[in-house]
């Protein structure tokens, strides 16, 4: 169980800084589309902004790296199949049992327990959002490049927004552990019922979907958006710049043609 926590919680972090770095990529577009004048994403202008994304992109692919290898080694590893956290322990129980049919005592604490996990999760989203808009007012307001020392200055901004990257990452930390316990102790009280009150009817529709798939809902999203950005820029001509520099790269720099 203690390996599936590990993993729990370095795939929320790993997913946290993703859409992170991917909302510092659109805004780095977006503020060089509407400050760059004629030439918005010049050679020099675009390297300045991976430069600013150099650190978080580090970082993300750093925390990939960890995942991959903890599932490798944790893979070899002789934990038992069916050691799973409370909290697929309480989805799988709830497939089977339909939780209408429990008391209406039971029925009121189980509610309970899922609304603290709806708000933890809510609290620690918008924590984390706070923390990017305060990250981005901090690249708008409190920070300037200059060529004479760009390495420096870019450095120094990135060390200002790192414990805000840090920060939004580590506040869903305790989010997991409170959600782990609440559905510890959601299962206890399902349990408990079943011992004094007998089990509920079997839930027969245990293989249907019920809810929204918020994360299915996200990824579509964030395709769409990939999508629409990749035809806004066939579009302003974008599609024609890239080509025009990888033209120049092959010709100047590797010394083809």
């Amino acid at each position: 169980m203690a390996n599936s926590k590990y993993a729990k919680l370095i795939a929320t972090a790993t997913t946290v800084l993703c859409i992170l770095l991917g909302v510092m990529f659109i805004v780095c577009c977006v503020h060089l589309y509407f400050t760059g004048g004629a030439q918005p994403y010049s050679r020099e202008r675009v390297g300045d902004y991976l430069i600013i994304l150099a650190v978080p992109s580090f970082l993300t692919l750093a925390l990939v790296v960890i995942g991959i290898v903890f599932n490798v080694v944790n893979g070899k590893s002789d934990v038992e199949p069916t050691a799973r956290t409370s909290s697929e322990l309480l989805e799988s129980f709830t497939k089977k049992f339909d939780p209408k049919d429990f008391p209406e005592e039971i029925k009121a604490k189980s509610d309970m327990e899922r609304d603290k996990r709806q708000v933890y999760s809510w609290l620690a989203f918008d924590i984390s959002f706070l923390l990017f808009l305060l990250a981005v007012l901090y690249f708008d307001f409190f920070t300037s490049f200059s060529i004479d020392n760009l390495n420096g200055d870019v450095v120094r901004a990135l060390m200002g927004i790192l414990p805000l990257a840090i920060l939004a990452v580590a506040v869903h930390i305790p989010k997991a552990y409170l959600i782990e316990k609440s559905c510890q102790r959601e299962l206890e009280i399902l349990k408990n019922s079943i011992k004094e009150n007998g089990a509920p009817r079997v839930n027969k529709t245990e293989d249907s979907k019920n809810g929204v798939d918020y994360a299915l809902i996200g990824r579509y999203l964030i395709v769409g958006a990939a999508v629409a950005l990749v035809i806004l820029g066939i579009f302003n001509g974008g599609m024609g710049d890239v080509l025009d520099k990888a033209v120049k790269i092959c010709t100047e720099c590797i010394g083809l043609g």
